[in-house]
């Protein structure tokens, strides 16, 4: 009679069970040393599971790999040496899931699930009455599976970063310093040196480029958090082993680009000064007890600005401190004009090579800037008719933002800067000005409904918000015109998404003097959107704006 499929806990008794029994017959051999027939009989059922665990169909069965896990870690003997094994430190069971399953994802489901074996793997949860061991150490995950695949250029790298924050932040805690089996400096200058490829990223070929541009901030995130644990693990090292490392790896680091260096500022801290451009301390006061120049090739005369912008990219908090020591005169009206400039320049030379956290900071600053009146970013008439009589001041930061952008934007779409990226340069670029223009969307949706100016008053700040949403719409399509076709569909989205918030605040001013004001700006925004291409994306939004 069928009674139907055993649960988990009836099926890992069974399986164990028979190995207890097969560890009984074969006493005292050990598991290793089975012969090939006694093998067959008693070991081969569970290597098939365990192959079937491991392979690409099982995982792509709902929770059937998790089930399989947990039984596997009841059997710790599986964490046995092969004696023939080409690499005899690795266990049978490492051996195994390299064979039939490591580099032969075909999904990112399949990855992520390979993760979740891993975790499983490592920190078995033990089921009621049945006695379970981790079958993988965390320093045998990184020296199997992250540290050979460290290069831009090997399909894995994605994979490899992820097993490794999952290793670190699921092992960070425990007692025993684990990272010391691991070589821990040697690991700290392998995500360095993955980190430096960024810096000539878009110089690589296609094919080198196996990790997206944004991987870069996993690789910075593994590497704060690497160097966090073996900080907090230094006394595990003689003084003289611990000198002696931090001078290896500052030596190590001079072959790579300064910015990888300043990284880490926090680990050399107390040991090392932070080794920068000489052109740095020309726009900014930097004290010579943590600081010192260096020449870099690449970094002439004038160049201050450009080292300045790069520093800032690096975190929140030497963003500010370069903020804190920039020196600009503020009652100097030429000073102003000249830094904003060349802050423009810079800002184009570093924007492309940046990933969406860098971006973050970069934005950030800019913002400060503007609120310090460091930056001045004058309002061109462009794309106004009228001269509104509006108080633009509360939106004024955000209509700088945006023509700051498009300025950007015609600096990099010009003739000298137009053959710097791949199309999957621009792609980048791209979703960089789009997280700041919904960036700046969101900024107006909430200036205009909480405002503090508003407080009190009668008047809201509608039709200040409408002019913005204008003014944005036509800086958006302005952009689209000048980048290639084929980049523009987050633009275009884009696009789309401000004509609804116009629309949507037009719905809460019903009076016969904004109904006038409406017209005239469908009629504007209708002129604009006819000279976007191709057909169909300018059809659509001229349907939009007919429809208001």
């Amino acid at each position: 009679m069928d009674l139907g499929p055993l649960n988990i806990c009836e099926e890992m008794t069974i399986l164990h069970g028979g190995f207890l029994l097969a560890e009984q017959l074969f006493r005292p051999k050990a598991l290793a040393e089975l012969t090939k027939s006694d093998w067959e009989r008693v070991g081969q059922p569970i290597v098939e599971a365990l192959r079937e665990i491991s392979s690409v169909t099982a995982c792509s069965q709902p929770f059937a790999w998790k089930k399989k896990a947990l039984i596997l870690t009841a059997f710790p003997a599986l964490r046995f040496m092969e004696e023939h094994s080409p690499n005899p430190s690795t266990t049978f069971l490492v051996s195994c899931l390299k064979e039939t399953v490591w580099t032969k994802f075909s999904t990112p489901k399949e990855e992520k699930q390979f993760l979740e074996l891993l975790s499983c793997l490592l920190s078995p949860v033990k089921p009621q009455g049945i006695p379970v061991a981790a079958l993988l150490e965390p320093d045998e995950v990184l020296k199997e599976f992250v540290l050979p695949f460290l290069m831009l250029d090997v399909k894995e790298v994605d994979l490899s970063l992820r097993i490794f924050t999952q290793t670190l932040e699921a092992n960070a805690c425990l007692e025993e310093y684990w990272l010391q089996t691991c070589s821990p400096f040697p690991l700290i200058f392998s995500l360095c040196q993955l980190l430096d490829c960024f810096s000539k990223y878009w110089q690589l070929p296609k094919e080198k480029r196996c990790l997206s541009l944004d991987g870069k901030d996993l690789v910075i995130h593994i590497l704060q958090l690497l160097y966090e644990i073996v900080l907090d693990n230094a006394e595990t090292f003689s003084p003289d082993t611990w000198i002696k490392s931090l001078s290896w790896l500052h030596r190590k680091l001079e072959q790579l680009d300064w910015t990888v260096g300043l990284r880490l500022k926090n680990f050399f801290e107390g040991h090392f000064k932070c080794e920068v451009p000489a052109t740095l301390f020309e726009i900014c006061k930097l004290s010579e007890d943590e600081w010192t120049s260096q020449a870099h090739p690449g970094y002439g005369p004038g160049t201050g600005l450009l080292a300045w912008m790069e520093c800032c990219c690096i975190s929140s908090s030497i963003s500010e401190q370069m903020l804190s020591l920039l020196v600009v005169d503020v009652g100097n009206p030429e000073e102003v004009k000249l830094f904003s400039k060349g802050f423009l320049v810079a800002l184009v030379q570093v924007m492309p090579w940046c990933s969406t956290r860098e971006w973050q900071y970069l934005h950030q600053l800019t913002r400060r800037l503007l609120e310090k009146q460091l930056l001045h970013v004058p309002y061109s008439l462009e794309y106004i008719q009228f001269v509104p009589l509006l108080n633009l001041k509360p939106l004024a930061q955000e209509l700088q933002l945006s023509v700051l952008l498009l300025r950007a934007f015609q600096f990099l779409c010009s003739q000298s800067c137009r053959n710097w990226l791949p199309m999957e340069g621009w792609n980048h670029v791209v979703k960089l000005l789009c997280s700041s223009l919904t960036n700046l969307l969101d900024s107006v949706r909430l200036i205009q409904s909480v405002g503090p100016w508003a407080q009190g008053q009668e008047q809201d700040l509608t039709q200040e918000a409408l002019f913005f949403y204008t003014q944005v719409f036509c800086h958006v399509l302005h952009i689209m015109a000048m980048l290639h076709k084929e980049v523009c569909e987050p633009l275009y989205v884009l696009a789309l998404e401000i004509l609804t918030c116009y629309e949507t605040l037009c719905k809460t001013n019903p009076s016969i003097s904004a109904l006038l004001q409406k017209v005239n700006e469908q009629r504007f925004l209708k002129s604009i959107a006819e000279n976007i291409s191709p057909e169909e994306r300018r059809q659509t939004l001229l349907h939009k704006i007919n429809n208001f």
